[in-house]
């Protein structure tokens, strides 16, 4: 009964950070964000029930696919898309304010490859095992996230939640990496490092265009 209560609940966490991310990136294409948040607001309610109950391939839906083709993701991944639908639906100076600083972001894409690289077999440490080593592990991620906390990061509140997941078994993983972290949300520091890196050379560009062009 109680391992049917924690399937339940797993699943349930899986589907929902899902449902939201998917609903997130349709929502974005349409632009509707920069544009009225009532209607952005109708939409991705829409959005959430199309992704979860339409049929797209051999009767699966959205969810369904990008589940089965990928696994389940942390819950750090699925509170930053709550965070991130707070900034969304919050207004126009809500929007300005982003989620993570830039050294947060770096410290994440950091982790993200050393990991990865740790994983793949080009570190010979093996740093995902050290997930298991629950004694050793939570403390130091117990320290950052006080420390983060103290200083008001909204990083340390989602890695709370994570390590609070983890305690009462949200994901099927004993590992605690995979509460905190996973291939998606370091995807995206690396899509948006790269985007970074991309406009501050185009700017660097334009300037110099510019300063050109008025002598």
């Amino acid at each position: 009964m109680i391992e049917n209560s924690y399937e339940i609940l797993r699943n349930a966490i899986q589907i929902s950070i899902y449902s939201l991310a998917l609903s997130i990136i349709l929502l974005y294409l349409t632009t509707l964000p920069r544009r009225s948040v009532f209607f952005s607001a109708l939409t991705f309610m829409t959005l959430l029930l199309i992704v979860n109950i339409v049929p797209v391939y051999r009767g699966n839906s959205l969810v369904e696919i990008f589940r089965g083709g990928i696994g389940d993701v942390s819950i750090a991944s699925g509170m930053f898309m709550l965070l991130y639908c707070a900034k969304l639906f919050g207004g126009s100076q809500q929007l300005q304010t982003p989620i993570l600083a830039w050294w947060e972001k770096l410290v994440l894409l950091l982790i993200g490859f050393v990991l990865y690289l740790s994983t793949l077999g080009f570190i010979n440490v093996d740093v995902y095992h050290f997930g298991y080593l629950s004694t050793r592990m939570i403390p130091f991620f117990c320290g950052a996230t006080l420390i983060s906390i103290l200083l008001k990061r909204k990083l340390g509140y989602v890695w709370l939640i994570a390590i609070i997941g983890y305690y009462i078994g949200a994901q099927e993983s004993n590992n605690i990496w995979d509460y905190l972290y996973d291939p998606i949300l370091w995807l995206f520091m690396v899509s948006d490092g790269l985007v970074k890196i991309s406009n501050f050379i185009t700017n660097k560009k334009y300037t110099f265009i510019r300063q050109y062009l008025q002598r």
